[in-house]
């Protein structure tokens, strides 16, 4: 049943390239930004989906790094431009502006979803069980290590 999502992910995602290439006016633009969704989707599907307590801790702070810088310092020195650029974007050709929102969207869907169903559910249960025991061996042995160094002490 993965199989046949990946399949259609990936059948989807070959679409969307082939849209980016026949259709609107800047095509290699296009084709970046299917590739740009893509990575962005990619991305948030790591995010999304923490293997461990190490990585969702990683992830948390990169998280609040990232909002703090987007919404204070980079806003505030973009925004004029930003809103001038998109008021153009807007009243110049609606079409292409959909055109080429939606083909962001899907690829960052479509990266998204793979990542998420990777990270979720690509490992079998015996892959599981064995980096849970290893995970519970390394926490024995830290464990031990703490015992060895407060009997010297």
């Amino acid at each position: 049943m993965q199989m046949a999502g990946y399949a259609i992910g990936g059948a989807v995602f070959f679409a969307c390239i082939v849209s980016a290439l026949i259709g609107g006016e800047d095509r290699t633009f296009q084709v970046m930004l299917c590739l740009l969704g893509g990575s962005v989707g990619w991305a948030a599907g790591i995010v999304a989906t923490p293997l461990s307590e190490d990585e969702k801790s990683k992830f948390s702070g990169i998280a609040k790094a990232f909002v703090a810088l987007g919404s204070g310092y980079v806003i505030g020195k973009i925004e004029g431009q930003l809103v001038t650029l998109v008021s153009g974007l807007i009243a110049s050709n609606t079409a292409t502006l959909a055109f080429r929102v939606v083909l962001f969207l899907t690829c960052t869907t479509i990266g998204f979803l793979f990542t998420l169903v990777t990270r979720l559910y690509g490992t079998t249960e015996q892959e599981k069980r064995k980096k849970h025991e290893a995970r519970l061996l390394g926490q024995a042995e830290e464990i031990l290590e703490k015992i060895q160094k407060a009997r010297k002490a």
